[in-house]
């Protein structure tokens, strides 16, 4: 096995140095490299810190990517599609198909990387937490993930479970329709947060015709569009049961399930004299320690409250079933 210094002297020739910088973040820089059989590398190199926390941090993140091995982790609207179903793969075999339950706590479009095929890859597992899969609900201090991305409850005292990645997927989802960072203060007020107009336009015209000219998507993606507005709604659900798990929103993407009608997900931003409807809530049935199916059927229960004057009153029922 080499030694630490001839690593070193490998890793700088491939860098040239540490010539060509990709980025850099609070952990510290990225090099692009290159090694004798063509192989091309990012190497990430610490800032130069006595902070073990950042040093154990840092490990946590390399220990993690260690145990992934997938075709979908580590980047015409058709290749846009595809690039948002293999990204929500990605996410699903973190949550669902690893030994230990991944969750990523910080999905966005800097942490989705694109291979010379325009495969998709997640990366960044710096933030990542291992659970057991009996475990539903983890407790965690401290707020993770990046404003605009992370779900509300990162933002709160209560346990947190997988469904947060899959709000952070469909507020990347949202971006991939739009082709544009979902908040942008140049533009009218009614546009400048894009998932409030998708809705409210969806809302109002019940069709998705002047999100397509305004996003400049062909006719021919039509039915393609369709399903990624509904799943990037639904995913961004304000509370954490209403989501799908991200392998019922693979099959959704993929067209394989239909999608239903999704519920208004700023609801809460509503004033207290708003009605509030159609509150879905998903469940999934385990068949087995190794398969597992999750479908939408009448298990899963629309409770409709109407006419409230106090948001507390809206009834939401959540569906247990036995493993």
């Amino acid at each position: 096995m080499s030694s630490s210094s001839e690593i070193t002297a490998i890793v700088k020739i491939a860098t040239d140095n540490f010539s060509t910088l990709l980025g850099s973040g609070g952990f510290g820089a990225v090099y692009e490299g290159v090694f004798n059989d063509e192989t091309m590398v990012a190497v990430k190199v610490l800032h130069g810190t006595s902070d073990k926390r950042i040093e154990q941090q840092f490990m946590a993140e390399v220990g993690t990517i260690g145990r992934v091995h997938h075709f979908n982790l580590i980047l015409g609207f058709e290749k846009l599609h595809e690039i948002a179903v293999g990204t929500a793969k990605g996410i699903a075999y973190l949550h669902e198909e690893c030994q230990q339950r991944i969750i990523h706590y910080d999905i966005k479009p800097e942490n989705i990387l694109l291979d010379s095929k325009f495969c998709p890859k997640v990366a960044d597992f710096g933030l990542a937490k291992l659970c057991n899969r009996e475990n539903t609900h983890m407790s965690m201090t401290g707020g993770r993930g990046t404003p605009g991305y992370a779900a509300p409850e990162l933002w709160m005292p209560f346990p947190i479970t997988q469904k947060c990645d899959v709000y952070s997927f469909g507020m990347l989802l949202f971006e991939i329709i739009g082709r544009r960072r979902n908040l942008n203060v140049q533009l009218p007020d009614s546009q400048e947060w894009f998932p409030r107009w998708v809705w409210k336009n969806i809302e109002s015209n019940g069709d998705i015709g002047e999100l397509m000219e305004a996003c400049e998507i062909k006719e021919g993606n039509r039915e393609s569009v369709e399903r990624m507005v509904k799943m990037a709604l639904w995913c961004v659900q304000y509370r954490a049961e209403r989501r799908p798990l991200m392998s019922m929103v693979v099959k959704m993407l993929d067209g394989a399930t239909e999608i239903p009608q999704p519920s208004n997900p700023f609801e809460h931003l509503l004033d207290h004299n708003s009605t509030i409807v159609a509150a879905r809530v998903w469940s999934s049935t385990w068949t087995d320690d190794s398969e597992r199916s999750s479908v939408v059927t009448d298990q899963s229960k629309l409770v409709v409250e109407t006419s409230t004057t106090n948001m507390e009153n809206c009834e939401i029922e959540v569906v247990c079933t036995s493993t």
